[in-house]
């Protein structure tokens, strides 16, 4: 059993390496680096690691941008994820995820659910915190759980 799953997680990363080898993610950053994002804001680039309670973990990027198309009633606010991840330090992938919550004074909380595909664990759901300057963040689906921790570039993680 413990070698299915290598090796499905190791099809699924190369399935999301090969097929996300396009992604404008990389330009959006290095766009999005050389802007001046407001000091009270939580949109723009962020930057940490992801790690799973399986014991894996990588590097994680992510572009963060209001996005009122997905606002409902009860969530107003609603934002779009861009999310680049590191795996074994060669694979890379993209996704994004919406994710709605409430502007509360200081923080931001959100939460949204995303469908990586079955080889990847299928839905993961995802509950955050996020402040001007640390973005907070657990993950769960039926095959994995963990946490992802990023700051503003040029911040140390705490």
């Amino acid at each position: 059993m413990n070698q299915f799953r290598v090796l499905r997680g190791i099809l699924a990363m190369f399935c999301i390496t090969f097929f996300s080898g396009c992604s404008s993610f990389s330009r959006d950053y290095q766009r999005a680096l050389g802007q001046v994002t407001p000091s009270d804001h939580i949109e723009g680039p962020w930057q940490g690691t992801w790690t799973s309670d399986g014991g894996h973990s990588g590097g994680l990027k992510c572009l963060l941008s209001r996005d009122s198309n997905s606002a409902s009633p009860g969530h107003p606010a609603a934002y779009r994820a861009r999310f680049e991840a590191t795996f074994w330090k060669i694979f890379t992938a993209h996704y994004d995820v919406i994710l709605k919550g409430t502007d509360q004074p200081g923080t931001t909380y959100l939460q949204g659910d995303h469908n990586l595909g079955w080889i990847a664990g299928g839905v993961y759901h995802y509950d955050a915190q996020v402040t001007p300057s640390h973005f907070h963040a657990t993950y769960r689906s039926s095959k994995d759980r963990g946490k992802f921790v990023l700051v503003r570039p040029g911040f140390a993680i705490e």
